[in-house]
């Protein structure tokens, strides 16, 4: 009986020793970073939504596009490589410089720019657009990051009170090393530690799944955003559905039979009737409010950022939807992995502990 509550005292004391020892951890975190950000030079970050909402702040002011990226590109800490001054300086072709140059950088920066270059009046709304998008998942992913660091704390906790369980009945009991000898405590162990591992993966996965973006929403809002600047920068719709396969890299096989469609004389209404029925899942929704548009006769770029807007909402809607269900998910890995983890490492050893102190007692 003294032995039973001596383990149960030393587990407690153990539990909130690592709790504290978490909790010291992140406050050092915390004040190395405020360290650095109080030592840093001061110069500010910058990042892709910054430097887009930078680059469409200079355009609302008068400033070319190509003069804008100059500067920022001269700023301290731009995230645009210095190559890229010369190269617009000496009146290479916009275009050609960002697909040149921004391979490390955020691929919206680059079709962002791409389409601001096109649009032109439209240039500042598209980078804020962009800039938004951007800043939206970042805060959605920080929101799952934070909905998963209890998780991980939790983990981390029945981890250090399973090793040190296991370590101090291994110390003073003999059955528990006798235990460990043998082929059953092989596999509690081994069981204990991919557990443990499974836990841990399962809970970073919960998160990436989290804040997932939905590749048909991709697809529309690109889709949508290149035919709105193509309007904007003075094509009919029948110009920017013809043209759109120039700019669409990867989702051009789609607008190339439109295009060929459309050469060879069939109207815009009856090709978009044809492709609605034809066209996948992904832009079946984006075709079906183009012929509408079409049909309605009104502005077609009006439309057009009407469907960006609805698009845009209905993203934010599931991406929120979902990161308030992460909390739920991560129960399973808590349950699944985790406890099993704890329960072979850290009560089975103290449970057996337990028993042979119990016999040796009795047998005496």
């Amino acid at each position: 009986m003294i032995m039973l509550m001596a383990y149960a005292i030393g587990i407690g004391c153990v539990a909130l020793a690592t709790r504290h020892r978490l909790d010291a951890w992140a406050m050092l975190h915390a004040t190395k970073g405020r360290v650095r950000q109080l030592t840093s030079p001061l110069v500010a970050p910058r990042d892709v939504t910054t430097t887009l909402s930078d680059l469409a702040r200079a355009l609302r002011s008068k400033h070319s596009l190509r003069t804008s990226l100059i500067e920022e590109a001269q700023r301290p800490g731009s995230i645009l490589p210095e190559s890229v001054v010369g190269r617009l300086t000496r009146g290479d072709v916009l275009r050609d410089v960002c697909r040149d140059e921004f391979h490390d950088i955020d691929a919206r920066l680059r079709r962002a720019l791409e389409l601001a270059d096109l649009s032109g009046v439209n240039a500042p709304e598209i980078l804020d657009v962009a800039a938004d998008s951007i800043r939206q998942e970042r805060d959605l992913a920080l929101l799952a990051e934070s909905a998963g660091s209890h998780s991980r704390s939790t983990v981390s906790l029945l981890t250090g009170c399973s090793v040190l369980a296991i370590a101090i009945s291994a110390f003073f009991s003999s059955s528990v090393r006798q235990l460990l000898a043998t082929p059953v405590g092989l596999l509690l162990v081994t069981v204990g530690i991919g557990c443990n591992f499974g836990a841990r993966i399962w809970i970073r996965r919960e998160i990436a799944r989290s804040t997932r973006g939905d590749e048909s929403t991709h697809i529309a809002r690109d889709i949508i955003l290149t035919l709105e600047s193509l309007v904007l920068a003075g094509y009919s719709l029948q110009g920017a559905l013809m043209t759109a396969h120039t700019w669409l890299h990867e989702r051009s096989l789609l607008f190339t039979q439109i295009a060929e469609r459309l050469h060879t004389g069939h109207t815009v209404e009856a090709t978009l009737n044809h492709l609605e029925h034809a066209c996948d899942d992904h832009v079946r929704g984006v075709v079906h409010g183009l012929r509408v548009a079409h049909l309605d006769g009104g502005p077609i770029h009006t439309s057009l950022k009407t469907m960006r807007q609805e698009i845009t909402q209905r993203e934010e809607h599931r991406l929120t939807a979902a990161i308030q269900r992460t909390p739920v998910r991560l129960v399973v890995p808590l349950v699944a992995c985790a406890l099993p983890s704890f329960l072979c490492i850290g009560v089975i050893p103290i449970l057996v502990a337990i028993v042979g102190g119990l016999s040796v007692s009795n047998g005496v």
